[in-house]
């Protein structure tokens, strides 16, 4: 078992290359439609 502490890190560490991944999503969404996600619709 972890101790308590590498348990937390682990996680977090986790949930920030997941919201990374979501962001490169989005990202990838925004070159599709040809905006930069910068500029006003």
């Amino acid at each position: 078992m972890l101790p308590e502490g590498d348990k937390v890190r682990a996680r977090e560490e986790c949930e920030r290359e997941i919201v990374e991944a979501d962001i490169k999503e989005v990202e990838m969404k925004f070159l599709e439609m040809g905006t930069n996600g910068d500029t006003d619709p």
